[in-house]
């Protein structure tokens, strides 16, 4: 287990086997945002860009359980 950054994730979790790697964040969620094979394309899609103006402030719909196809 390791702290580290992913993309404009700050704080995150990467767990590894050495076959398999998962990274989790800790500020949002937790939310698992990438699932692959060591050395590996990410299988989860991740739309980090996507935001939404509200009466509440901007909302960013953080959708890395979407699977890439």
């Amino acid at each position: 287990m390791e702290k580290i950054q992913f993309l404009d994730f700050q704080n995150c979790i990467r767990l590894s086997n050495g076959e398999i790697e998962v990274v989790v964040s800790t500020d949002f969620g937790p939310r698992i945002v990438a699932y692959n094979f060591v050395g590996s394309e990410n299988i989860l899609g991740i739309h980090a860009a996507a935001k939404v103006e509200t009466a509440l402030g901007e909302f960013k719909p953080y959708r890395s359980q979407t699977c890439k196809r």
